[in-house]
């Protein structure tokens, strides 16, 4: 297991500051996004993340899979480029979601719905397949994977084992248990997250789920993923980032999880970590 942060919470003129910094912190890795990624110098970004010793666990592609055919289209073509990037930035995984969150979800999302998003995902993940690609679901709220049911229902129908998912923590309204049994052997990331009823809240201290507990039971189920810190919103943000930093070091401790070695030259370590799984629960 190792340590990570999403870095969307950054704007673009200040990622030059925030990644030696959050490598300074001892995150290992950053989640990365379209609204960056498009407007970056990649040889710059590539350069920086190899002198501070940081991956890249995941680069998020726009995708709107549930969306108009129009929407479908951009989704699928997005894929082509996020192919090459991951390449090029040595990242672990390309994420995808089913739409914009608050908009069509599992229970809304009419048969043809579900089908065209299961044909977007089955074309994604085969398009990528040949350049060694794998692909993470991100499970949330307002998505067509919003519960544990959902998110392994599409998985299933999905079919392709380059895709897993990434979870936000517990799928409402669980509180852990049905999220575990259903997802927890095919989940490769965690964007960490905590609420204090509807309040984000650091991690330890959330009422939506007993953290460290969670993690012990995905831990249990075979995750050994990438667990970063999402949504850092709540608070400022370097708070949150040195406090968030401070508590899944030793929680990582507690378990017994070690270290993993500072990345070198791009995410050797998380390319190894995920190779290590092949042969689990269909992803």
């Amino acid at each position: 297991m190792r340590t990570g942060f999403c870095a969307n919470v950054f704007r673009p003129d200040e990622m030059d500051e925030a990644l030696p910094r959050l490598a300074r912190l001892g995150y290992r890795s950053v989640d990365l996004w379209d609204g960056y990624l498009a407007a970056c110098d990649l040889d710059r970004l590539s350069a920086t993340l190899k002198a501070v010793g940081l991956a890249v666990a995941q680069v998020w592609p726009p995708c709107d899979l549930s969306g108009s055919p129009e929407a479908w289209k951009a989704s699928m073509d997005a894929n082509g480029r996020y192919v090459a990037l991951a390449a090029r930035l040595a990242a672990g995984r390309v994420g995808l979601v089913t739409g914009r969150p608050g908009g069509t979800t599992s229970a809304s999302a009419s048969p043809a719905i579900w089908e065209q998003t299961v044909l977007g995902l089955r074309e994604i993940c085969r398009a990528g397949k040949a350049a060694g690609v794998s692909y993470a679901l991100g499970a949330m709220p307002g998505t067509l994977a919003d519960t544990p049911e959902a998110t392994a229902r599409l998985l299933d129908e999905v079919g392709e084992a380059n895709l897993a998912v990434c979870l936000p923590g517990p799928l409402p309204p669980d509180s852990g248990a049905r999220t575990v049994e259903l997802l927890g052997a095919r989940t490769v990331a965690l964007h960490a997250q905590n609420w204090r009823g509807r309040v984000r809240t650091y991690l330890a201290a959330g009422d939506r789920c007993a953290f460290g507990e969670f993690l012990a039971a995905l831990a249990a189920a075979g995750f050994d993923g990438t667990v970063s810190v999402a949504h850092a919103y709540h608070r400022q943000r370097w708070e949150v980032a040195a406090h968030e930093a401070g508590y899944l070091k030793g929680l990582l401790q507690t378990m017994g999880v070690a270290a993993p070695k500072r990345a070198k030259g791009g995410s050797k370590t998380l390319r190894k970590g995920a190779g290590a799984r092949k042969g689990k629960a269909r992803r």
